[in-house]
């Protein structure tokens, strides 16, 4: 595919700049798009209808994955930034993204050996190099604990488009048990409990995987999407019975 293909206007209008709680919606009465793979054709419904285009034995993979408060407050130097963390390559390595304290995108090079201070704990991430293709990641060194130094200082990564600053409890899901996305696993935003009820009703199974998202805030580089590069990821398995309780609603912060 043809990286050019992707691209679209996107009227302001349309944009989702509140949560549906905030307009007094539940998460389940988002609008559903379902399309048809027998005959090429697609209909409108609210999320809440999902158990009617699935079929008795059915699987659902759901995504555990909890989101962390993942922008820190960082300076280079004097100047201060945000950090994002992104990636926990589990060796002492992170991909991360470097924002101005603004919000806005982080135009300078970052040297190898930059070093990147975050305010409060102790925390310093040290610049190896930049994270493959991506124009705004890096490969850092961390010294500390980057999870204890995001609930301590941290804040879900927010956008512009977004009107307001959210508590980290609207970018949960409802499956959300363990620590480690960047941002919210948003697929799974509008199950709700009820969701689950008619699913189980319905006789489809439930399957979780822990699969932590990284940043979203990338840009396309090559001509054809296939050449991009992507995140490495480990997939954790966890099959729950038609029978079991559906999952607890994640405490917000």
């Amino acid at each position: 595919m043809k990286t050019e293909a992707l691209a679209f206007d996107l009227p302001q209008a349309v944009y989702a700049q509140v949560p549906p709680e905030a307009r007094g919606l539940e998460r389940d009465q988002v609008r559903l798009l379902v399309s048809s793979r027998r005959d090429g054709t697609h209909c409108h419904d609210s999320f809440l209808g999902l158990a009617k285009y699935l079929k008795p034995g059915d699987l659902l993979v759901v995504n555990n994955s909890r989101t962390i408060p993942a922008s820190l407050p960082a300076r280079i130097g004097r100047f201060p930034v945000r950090l994002h963390l992104s990636t926990d390559l589990n060796d002492g390595r992170w991909i991360v993204e470097v924002r101005e304290a603004s919000g806005a995108p982080w135009e300078e090079d970052l040297p190898f050996g930059t070093a990147i201070e975050v305010v409060g704990p102790p925390l310093q991430a040290t610049v190896l190099e930049k994270y493959r293709d991506f124009a705004r990641l890096w490969l850092v060194e961390v010294a500390g604990d980057p999870l204890a130094a995001a609930f301590q200082v941290g804040s879900p990564i927010r956008y512009p488009y977004v009107a307001g600053e959210w508590p980290l409890r609207f970018y949960q899901t409802l499956f959300a048990k363990v620590d480690g996305s960047a941002e919210m696993p948003s697929a799974g935003r509008p199950f709700t409990p009820r969701v689950l009820r008619f699913l189980r009703q319905k006789g489809v199974e439930i399957a979780e995987v822990t699969l932590h998202t990284g940043v979203s805030s990338h840009e396309l580089v090559h001509p054809n999407v296939e050449e991009h590069a992507t995140y490495n990821g480990i997939l954790f398995l966890k099959r729950q019975s038609k029978r079991s309780a559906p999952p607890r609603r994640p405490a917000g912060a």
